[in-house]
């Protein structure tokens, strides 16, 4: 039996995992040295 695609069920998902994404880069930038010239971001 074939499961029905949910289509707004994906897209909420795929908007939630987009907003993480830019949770994290906008917290990537808070480790930034400033005295450096690298970003220095905190790995995984």
């Amino acid at each position: 039996m074939a499961i029905p695609f949910n289509f707004e069920l994906f897209k909420k998902r795929l908007n939630l995992f987009l907003e993480k994404i830019e949770d994290l880069g906008r917290a990537s930038k808070l480790y930034e040295y400033p005295y450096s010239r690298t970003t220095h971001r905190l790995a995984g």
